[in-house]
């Protein structure tokens, strides 16, 4: 199973001492875009947004498989840069930055109705990343080394006043086929097999039964998990390529501007495919929650398509072979025909002779 784990760990807090959860807003987006030449760019986004991080020094990402840490890249800069924030969150945002804390940004909503929380989008770079190998998944730390710089400086005993809303946001690319679902041949199609594959998404997040055993010891001895107010789990892929099918309780179904979404993006929609993004939402507050969706895509089968042209060439030096055949067996049935006849008239012939 794919279970995913998001912990924390506090300055004040140990994992041992019963206290309430960190509130959260966990953003998980998959991708899974066609690459220039075959095969796909599979890459996993997580966002995280932390109420009250006034205390949190760590955050932790537990993955049900091996990654390196090469594969990991902050995607803070990037959202600070043409209004992406606004993109990616559905409202117009100012950023403001500091000189002297060029690690973070803090981000308004400019909407005068209902207005988001304000927020302060922490920008990692590769030190605050570490990564961990356990028995059979990874552990993905990501270091809160300073404060915001209007947070810092206030007095510490006023918590009301030093607390604030953190956000992170990274990319884990390079994911092999089978590190989040399970690839299957499209059933009782032999033709669409050559062309088509299954692809099986059963996503937990926090499910605490769904961890492996060793790993969870790990994790518990040493961070807390966190709660949800809100989960927003998105898969997007090409229009032209995946189709989702059963089990289609998604939210919301949209289609991307690929020029507003072409500095996210980046690279890895080579073929400028136009993207789908189905969108599935869990309201808290929840510990645990699990996401599944099923999708065919276009994967062409090499080995299979060779081994249809070879029976179409068998065929077809059958057919050949019977059709160059058919003259020659039709003019001795004739010739037979004809001998026979003649001996029958010679027969009539003889016995009229008196």
């Amino acid at each position: 199973m794919s279970c995913i784990g998001v912990l924390y760990k506090s300055e004040k807090v140990s994992p041992q001492e019963p206290v309430d959860r960190l509130s959260t807003d966990l953003h998980i987006n998959y991708w899974k875009l066609p690459r220039k030449c075959c095969g796909y760019n599979r890459f996993l986004d997580f966002g995280l947004f932390v109420n009250n991080a006034n205390d949190i020094n760590s955050l932790q990402f537990y993955l049900p498989f091996h990654i390196e840490k090469s594969n990991l890249t902050d995607l803070g800069n990037t959202m600070a840069k043409d209004n992406l924030l606004s993109v990616l969150f559905n409202e117009k945002y100012k950023i403001e930055t500091f000189p002297d804390a060029p690690e973070y940004k803090h981000a308004s909503s400019m909407s005068s109705e209902n207005p988001k929380p304000d927020f302060w989008l922490y920008c990692l770079s590769n030190t605050d990343f570490d990564v961990e190998k356990l028995s059979k998944g990874t552990l993905i730390k990501v270091s809160i080394k300073t404060k915001p710089p209007e947070v810092k400086n206030k007095p510490r005993e006023d918590e009301h006043e030093s607390s604030y809303n953190l956000y992170i946001r990274f990319r884990i690319r390079n994911l092999l086929e089978n590190q989040l679902g399970f690839l299957e041949s499209v059933s009782n199609d032999f033709f669409q097999n050559a062309f088509s594959k299954t692809e099986m998404v059963n996503m937990y997040i926090n499910s605490l039964e769904e961890f492996d055993e060793n790993d969870y010891k790990t994790l518990v001895s040493d961070y807390s998990f966190v709660s949800f107010n809100k989960i927003h789990f998105f898969f997007v892929g090409s229009s032209k390529d995946e189709r989702v099918l059963g089990m289609t309780n998604y939210t919301d179904c949209r289609l991307l501007d690929s020029t507003k979404w072409h500095p996210y993006i980046g690279d890895n929609n080579p073929n400028n495919r136009k993207c789908l993004a189905y969108h599935w939402k869990k309201d808290g507050p929840v510990e645990s929650s699990n996401f599944f969706f099923r999708t065919v895509f276009s994967n062409a089968n090499f080995w299979i398509i060779l081994k249809y042209c070879l029976v179409i060439v068998v065929l077809g030096a059958i057919s050949s072979y019977a059709a160059s055949y058919i003259p020659i067996w039709n003019k001795q049935n004739a010739t037979i025909e004809k001998t026979r006849t003649s001996n029958v008239i010679q027969e009539d012939n003889s016995k009229a002779i008196p």
